[in-house]
C-alpha cells in the first residue's frame, strides 16, 4: 500500500469565527475550505501512514478522499521532491509551446479605438510613463486592417492544422472590436468556408454599436457575446463615459 505524508509546501489559513480554514499549496495553489474534521484528516498524515492505516483509523474508507489529496499535491509519498517534479513539468510545457503542441485559439485585436472615454480601461493604462489616448469613434489607423487579420487566420489555421486539430477558436478584443465590424464580417465568412474544420467566435463588445444586421450576424455564425452593463445608471455612469464626459448607460 503506497504511504502518504502532508506537503511541506502546503499552507493553512484558519479562520476561528467559521472554525473553517482555506488550505492551499505553496507551489501549485488549488485552494480547498476546510472544516475541523477534514484538517484532522490531515493530521493523520503528519507524519508518514500507510493507506490502510488511514483506514484503520477512519469510520469510512478515505482511499477516495487520499486520491483527491495526492492529485493536487496536498499529500506526497516521502522523499518526493516537489520542486524538481514541477521543474520538469515547466520544461515539459515549454517545449510543447515552442512547438506550438499548446495554441487551440487565436485572439485578433481587431481595434485600438473605442467609442468610450472609462479611465479604468486597462487598454489605456498608462505605458512607460506616457498617458495613452482616449479614442472616440472611428480612427483608421487603430483598425486591423482585412489583409491583416486574413493573415492571422491563415497562419493560425496552419499550426491547427499541423498539430491535427479540429476545433478553431478565435476571438474578437482589443478596444471596441465593433468599430471594426466590416474586418469581423469578412472574417466570419472566410473561417466558415474553410473546409475540415470547425469554428468557435466570441466577441468582448460594448455592444453600443450593435445594429439588427450585426445581431443577426451574431446569431448566423454563433459568436457568444461577453459584455457588462455596470450597475445602475448612477453607478455606470461614474465610470463608463464617453471622451467628453457624458454618461453611457
Amino acid at each position: 500500500m503506497p504511504t502518504y505524508q502532508i506537503s511541506p509546501y502546503l499552507r493553512t489559513v484558519y479562520d476561528h469565527q467559521s472554525k473553517t480554514a482555506m488550505v492551499y499549496h505553496s507551489l501549485y495553489g488549488n485552494p480547498r475550505i476546510l472544516n475541523d474534521e477534514g484538517l484532522g484528516f490531515f493530521e493523520l498524515f503528519r507524519h508518514a501512514a500507510s493507506v490502510e492505516k488511514a483506514r484503520d483509523l477512519c469510520d469510512g474508507d478515505p482511499g477516495e478522499i487520499i486520491s483527491e489529496f495526492a492529485e493536487i499535491f496536498f499529500l506526497v509519498e516521502p522523499g518526493f521532491d516537489e520542486k524538481e517534479f514541477l521543474r520538469k513539468r515547466k520544461a515539459e510545457h515549454l517545449s510543447r509551446v515552442r512547438t506550438g503542441q499548446t495554441i487551440d485559439r487565436m485572439g485578433l485585436a481587431i481595434s485600438d479605438a473605442c467609442n468610450f472615454g472609462c479611465t479604468h480601461c486597462i487598454h489605456f493604462q498608462p505605458s512607460n510613463g506616457k498617458v495613452l489616448p482616449l479614442y472616440e469613434g472611428s480612427v483608421g489607423q487603430l483598425k486591423m486592417s482585412w489583409e491583416t487579420a486574413k493573415r492571422c487566420v491563415d497562419h493560425y489555421v496552419a499550426l491547427m492544422l499541423k498539430q491535427r486539430k479540429k476545433n478553431c477558436k478565435i476571438h474578437f478584443g482589443n478596444a471596441e472590436p465593433l468599430i471594426n465590424w466590416p474586418v469581423i464580417e469578412k472574417v466570419l465568412q472566410y473561417c466558415t468556408g474553410i473546409s475540415d474544420l470547425t469554428f468557435e467566435f466570441a466577441i468582448n463588445t460594448n455592444l453600443v454599436l450593435l445594429t439588427h444586421e450585426i445581431a443577426e450576424s451574431f446569431k448566423k455564425y454563433g459568436v457568444r457575446i461577453a459584455t457588462s452593463l455596470d450597475g445602475t445608471e448612477e453607478a455606470n455612469n461614474a465610470i463608463r463615459i464617453t471622451k467628453g464626459g457624458r454618461g453611457t448607460f
